[in-house]
């Protein structure tokens, strides 16, 4: 018969694995493990600090159910899984970190007397986009120089998606490394594969069979199983909700998004707008132009109409003019010719009178003259 088991990665059964007074090689194992501390320095004995599993707050969505264990020289180690990622894991962490650094202070004890405080979140959801190393650990660092400020304040992320998907491509090995081994336990409850394949290490590892034990022995207690069912249910409803709310903020950076390039096609067609506006009030200016000048040339066509009339009738004037001209030009021509020969009749009649009252012969006045005989015989008789 298969025998049901809880998940552990679900925190109310992850305490009960991890957590649990006479479970304490379980959590040295583990932190060892996490620490990757050589073997001179490894922990070797823990207590654990909160061993109430507060049933009463199993259902309830907001609360903690995390481990908390000091070691031998004082040290300070808080588990705690996360489920769902509220996008505030840095700030939550170090707010718990500080709460029990803080709690360590005692009336009149010196500051020395503090001991390093560690925490442990593992995560089921990815968290650290900027690598894909599923174990992480930050520590109180210089910027340039990277030396250490204090040893007191460890923050580690364990990433269980990263870590399974390395597992399924046989980039990491259980039998090889302790820490591969206890973070693939946390999937084992529905990954056959991983199961057996852990069982199977569980032959030749005691601390592991141990866990294999504890979490068949809690699997199997009906009061346990209710109420890791509530955390469970708790946790699937917290997940669900903020799945939701992470659905919302999407749609809401979707719409806003949508909105935000609604926004700038308005205002691109706005500015196309208003381009097309100062297109058209150009191209009316440019009609108003052509108009403005099409009717300045029509009044030059016109005034180069009115000129060629006024130049048509000034030159049919002058036309006129000179044909009178030439007419009265004719007219004193002829009246000079007329006045010339009147002018040469008489001076000849003058001289042939003169000649014949000399006596001289008709024969020769009239070749000087050119008068004929008969009109010196009429001149003749004037001097009788």
């Amino acid at each position: 018969m298969t025998v049901r088991l809880m998940d552990l990665s679900v925190d109310y059964a992850f305490k009960q694995v991890f957590g649990r007074p006479g479970n304490e090689p379980i959590l040295l194992a583990f932190l060892n493990a996490a620490l990757e501390s050589p073997a001179e320095r490894q922990i070797t004995w823990i207590e654990f600090m909160n061993v109430e599993y507060d049933s009463e707050y199993v259902d309830d969505k907001k609360s903690v159910l995390d481990i908390l264990a000091r070691t031998a020289t004082g040290e300070l180690f808080n588990i705690e899984i996360q489920v769902a990622n509220l996008n505030d894991m840095d700030k939550r962490t170090l707010y718990y970190w500080s709460r029990i650094f803080d709690k360590q202070m005692q009336r009149g004890m010196n500051y020395k007397e503090l001991r390093a405080t560690v925490t442990i979140n593992i995560l089921n959801f990815r968290y650290l986009p900027m690598t894909e190393r599923y174990h992480t650990m930050f520590l109180l660092l210089e910027y340039k120089e990277y030396f250490p400020l204090t040893d007191v304040i460890a923050v580690h992320f364990m990433e269980l998606p990263k870590l399974l998907s390395q597992w399924e491509q046989g980039m990491v090995s259980p039998e090889e490394d302790q820490l591969v081994r206890w973070l693939l336990l946390l999937e084992a409850s529905h990954n056959e594969g991983i199961r057996g394949r852990l069982e199977g290490i569980a032959m030749e590892d005691a601390v592991l069979q141990q866990a294999f034990e504890a979490w068949e022995n809690a699997s199997l207690d009906d009061a346990n199983w209710w109420a890791y069912e509530m955390r469970r249910k708790a946790a699937l409803d917290e997940l669900a909700r903020t799945r939701e709310i992470e659905e919302t903020k999407l749609k809401k950076e979707e719409l806003r998004r949508e909105e935000e390039e609604l926004r700038r096609e308005e205002e691109e067609l706005r500015r196309e707008e208003e381009e097309l506006r100062r297109g058209e009030e150009e191209l009316r200016r440019g009609e108003e132009e052509l108009r403005r000048a099409n009717e300045k040339r029509r009044l030059v066509d016109e005034k180069l109409k009115q000129a060629r009339l006024a130049l048509d009738e000034e030159k049919s004037a002058l036309d006129e003019e000179k044909s009178a001209l030439d007419e009265e030009k004719s007219a004193l021509e002829q009246k000079m010719v007329q006045a010339l020969d009147q002018g040469k009749q008489e001076n000849q009649r003058e001289i042939a009178l003169r000649m014949l009252a000399l006596g001289l012969p008709t024969t020769v006045i009239a070749q000087v003259t050119g008068l004929t005989e008969a009109e010196l015989y009429t001149i003749g008789n004037q001097l009788r």
